[in-house]
C-alpha cells in the first residue's frame, strides 16, 4: 500500500479499543444522528433496503417494473391506482431469488400458502368452529 503505514496487531487492537470506548461514551449522540440521517432521505432508505434484501439496483426495479408492467401476477391489479407502496417484490425466503410483483393482499396471502404448519392449524381452527 503507498501511503499508508501497516500497524501491527497491537496497534490495531488499541484503535479498536478506542473506537469502541469512544461509541460508548457517544453511544446516544452517534445513535441519534445516524438515525436521522437514514429517515431524512426516503428514497435512499428504500434502495437500502431493497438492495440489501433484493440484490436489485435502481436501474434494475425500474426494469423489474417495466417487465411486469407493474401489474399484480396473481390477481393483475394494477399498482399505479394503488401506489407503488402497495406493491410487494415477492421472492423465496430460503434461497432470496426474487420471483414476481405482488399486490400487498396477495403476497400476504401467498405467505399463508407457503407456510404448510399455519394452514394445517387454520384449517383445523376452522374445522373445530364450524357451525352445522
Amino acid at each position: 500500500m503507498i501511503g499508508r503505514k501497516l500497524l501491527t496487531e497491537d496497534q490495531q487492537e488499541a484503535a479498536r479499543a478506542r473506537s469502541r470506548a469512544y461509541y460508548r461514551a457517544n453511544k446516544d449522540r452517534i445513535n441519534a444522528a445516524s438515525k436521522a440521517k437514514y429517515h431524512s432521505d426516503p428514497e435512499r432508505k428504500s434502495n437500502y433496503h431493497r438492495k440489501r434484501a433484493y440484490k436489485m439496483t435502481n436501474e434494475e426495479l425500474e426494469e423489474f417494473l417495466t417487465a411486469h408492467k407493474g401489474l399484480c401476477d396473481i390477481c393483475g391489479v394494477d399498482g399505479d391506482l394503488q401506489g407503488f407502496k402497495s406493491m410487494c417484490i415477492d421472492h423465496d425466503h430460503v434461497t432470496g431469488k426474487v420471483r414476481g410483483l405482488l399486490c400487498r393482499r396477495c403476497n400476504l396471502g401467498l405467505h399463508f400458502i407457503e407456510n404448510l404448519e399455519w394452514a394445517s392449524k387454520a384449517d383445523a381452527y376452522l374445522k373445530q368452529h364450524k357451525e352445522g
